[in-house]
C-alpha cells in the first residue's frame, strides 16, 4: 500500500487517504446487497480497460484488524481484476471504523445508485446494533417494510392477510410516552392487529402532526401524538373531577 495524499477538511487532516493498493490486498465484505447484471459488469470492465485502468469513482475502503476492507466499490474492484489490473487507487479510511459504522456506510453508499438484493439488504440493516448508525445508513423505512413477508405470525398461527405492517423503533425517552398511551394493550403482547380501513387515517394523523408541529421525523411525530393523547385524557379526567 502506498499513501498518496491525506484528505483535509477545513485545513485539518481527516485520517482518510487516497492510497494506491494491490488488488490482492483488498478484502470483500461477507455480505453485499448490491447486485449487477453480467452486461453491466462487462461494460464496466470494458470502460476500465479503455481508460487505461483509470477509475473515475474510487472504491471506499477501511483499514481494520482484518486488513483493508472494501465498503463500497466491490464491482469496481472485481471489474479491475477482470480487466487485468494489478493495483488501483482507493479512498482509505484509517480512523478505525466499528463494524456497525462499516455496515452503515456500506448501505448508505449503496443507496445512492444501483440495485440491491433485498434479502441481504434487510439482513445487513438488521445487523446494525447502534441506533444512530441505523439512521445514518439512509435505509428508508418503507423499503425495509416492503421486505417483510406477507404472512403474519401470531403465536402458533400463521395466516395470510391483506395488511400494512409498520415497524416502530423508539428511543428510551419516547418509549415511556408510547407505553402510557397504549396502556390498554396487555403486557407482553408483541403483535397488534388493526383494521386496514384505519391505515389512511393513521397516515393522515402522522402527516398532520408533522406539518403542524414542524417535525420531519416520523418517530418524533409519533412521540408528539402520544403526548397529545396523554394530555387530552388527563384534561378529561380533570374535567370529570
Amino acid at each position: 500500500m502506498e499513501k498518496i495524499i491525506e484528505l483535509q477538511s477545513e485545513g485539518k487532516p481527516t485520517n482518510v487517504w487516497i492510497a494506491k493498493v494491490e488488488l490482492g490486498e483488498l478484502k470483500e465484505q461477507d455480505k453485499n446487497a448490491r447486485i449487477m447484471s453480467k452486461d453491466m459488469f462487462d461494460q464496466l470492465k470494458q470502460n476500465i480497460h479503455n481508460k487505461g485502468g483509470l477509475l473515475e469513482s474510487l472504491p471506499f475502503c477501511a483499514m481494520t484488524d482484518k486488513g483493508i476492507e472494501i465498503i463500497s466499490g466491490h464491482h469496481r474492484v472485481r471489474a479491475s481484476r477482470a480487466a487485468g489490473l494489478v493495483e488501483i487507487n482507493i479512498i482509505l479510511d484509517m480512523s478505525g471504523l466499528t463494524q456497525d459504522e462499516i455496515v452503515s456506510k456500506q448501505l448508505s453508499h449503496n443507496s445512492i445508485s444501483g440495485i440491491d438484493d433485498e434479502q441481504i439488504l434487510l439482513e445487513l440493516y438488521e445487523s446494525i446494533q447502534d441506533v444512530d448508525e441505523k439512521i445514518a445508513s439512509f435505509i428508508d423505512a418503507e423499503e425495509v417494510k416492503s421486505l417483510i413477508p406477507t404472512d403474519v405470525s401470531i403465536g402458533e398461527l400463521s395466516i395470510g392477510l391483506d395488511f400494512h405492517s409498520v415497524n416502530l423503533m423508539f428511543l428510551p425517552n419516547q418509549l415511556e410516552d408510547f407505553t402510557v398511551a397504549l396502556d390498554l394493550i396487555e403486557k407482553g403482547d408483541d403483535v397488534a392487529v388493526a383494521d386496514l380501513v384505519h391505515w389512511d387515517k393513521f397516515k393522515e394523523a402522522v402527516n398532520k402532526t408533522r406539518s403542524v408541529e414542524n417535525i420531519k421525523s416520523v418517530g418524533m411525530a409519533l412521540a408528539k401524538m402520544c403526548q397529545i393523547a396523554i394530555k387530552h385524557y388527563e384534561d378529561k379526567d380533570e374535567e370529570g373531577e
